[in-house]
């Protein structure tokens, strides 16, 4: 058990609450879920934005997000730069690599989706006005995690 899985189970938990154990499972929800996110219904309302973190391969941290992603010139631009997988459609989905040697992109993304939002640019999501500072915090929230394990 490495001490980069015990900081991402301090700081997030697992997203499956039925694991207790931190062998047990690999996946984080780095999104900053609450319970204001979930409808009557028991699942995420339709403009929530998914993000977990697999340690499955560490040292190498899969981070993914699945559905409503923010999508604007810079992602775009960050998405391509980076390397990352993009899909859209039905099963919307981003996934990329994190090491310690560049986990700062992680602020570059979150600065890539604030952007969409950033007064004075134009949007076609009403959800984005949400969204984009949400996922943008919580990138920067698991850079910050990140670092006390890479400095």
């Amino acid at each position: 058990m490495s001490s980069l899985k015990q900081a991402l189970y301090d700081e997030y938990g697992f997203a499956d609450k039925r694991y207790k154990k931190l062998t047990s499972s690999e996946t984080f929800p780095v999104d900053g879920r609450s319970e204001s996110d979930i409808a009557s219904d028991g699942s995420f309302y339709g403009w929530f934005c998914m993000i977990f973190v697999d340690s499955t391969n560490e040292p190498i941290l899969q981070v993914s997000f699945y559905k409503n992603i923010p999508i604007g010139p810079l992602v775009e631009q960050w998405i391509k730069t980076n390397s990352a997988s993009y899909s859209t459609g039905q099963d919307q989905q981003l996934e990329f690599t994190v090491e310690s040697h560049d986990f700062s992109k992680l602020l570059g993304l979150a600065s890539a989706i604030e952007d969409i939002t950033k007064p004075g640019n134009r949007y076609n999501v009403s959800s984005y006005k949400y969204q984009c500072p949400r996922i943008g915090a919580a990138m920067r929230r698991l850079h910050a995690v990140l670092s006390t394990q890479w400095p």
